[in-house]
């Protein structure tokens, strides 16, 4: 069987959000692992606020970004009048271009820009003590809608419960999607953000992960641009 750690490869910037990922020549026999979920354990994250106004509302809307490996904002909704469900994707598209729009430079962290945008809202909680229970719906990109909670915005919504001072000793997430996928997230470490005033954190994220897409590069040798090349 193939060293399965060799697979791994770690990455700054690979445009993946701060996500892990692996290169496959294939998949060998037994490789896929039995378990049914998978943890990680995430860089420091922090937060911090901003008001914002938007033309489709009277009033400012408070959002919180948070950089967990990408830049997140996160926004609650019950400034939107609006529930977490499937009917309502559009309109939070809509609403997520304004406020993406009106932040512009402002969510930059260093060189990183606004990566997603997580309109969240609390969930009864079933769970019983010690947990936080809530959904997002998580858009990205020019309107994208992901079928997770997000792991970056998962952790940034562990950032911003602990600035919140919501999060007592061992508390937990558990987060929602909008189609109910979902990850759990505690709490590893806690630290001092570089961001005056605010907080950092380690958060270990745990949930189901699957094998979905297989992706083949081929390189020429003659290729005078093989290694690859970037633009911007």
């Amino acid at each position: 069987m193939a060293d399965k750690s060799s697979y791994w490869v770690e990455s700054e910037d690979w445009h993946t959000a701060g996500e892990p990922f692996r290169i496959i020549q294939h998949l060998p026999s037994g490789f896929l692992p039995e378990v049914q979920t998978v943890s990680e354990r995430r860089i420091e994250i922090i937060a911090k606020g901003l008001s914002v106004a938007i033309s489709s509302r009277d009033s400012d809307i408070s959002v919180d970004l948070t950089f967990a490996g990408a830049v997140i904002a996160s926004v609650d909704t019950t400034q939107l009048g609006l529930e977490v469900k499937p009917s309502n994707a559009n309109k939070f598209i809509r609403i997520q271009r304004e406020i993406k729009a009106f932040l512009g430079d402002r969510a930059k962290y260093g060189p990183n820009e606004l990566y997603a945008m997580l309109f969240f809202e609390e969930e009864e909680n079933g769970k019983g003590s010690g947990w936080i229970v809530q959904k997002s719906i998580n858009v990205y990109g020019d309107g994208q809608i992901d079928r997770s909670p997000c792991g970056s915005g998962t952790c940034g919504r562990m950032a911003i419960l602990l600035t919140e001072g919501r999060l007592r000793e061992n508390s937990k997430l558990l987060h929602h999607s909008i189609i109910r996928s979902a990850f759990e997230a505690e709490i590893v470490s806690k630290g001092q953000s570089p961001v005056e005033g605010f907080p950092a954190c380690v958060v270990r994220v745990r949930g189901q992960a699957y094998l979905v897409a297989e992706t083949r590069f081929f390189i020429n040798a003659e290729d005078p641009v093989a290694p690859g090349f970037v633009l911007r």
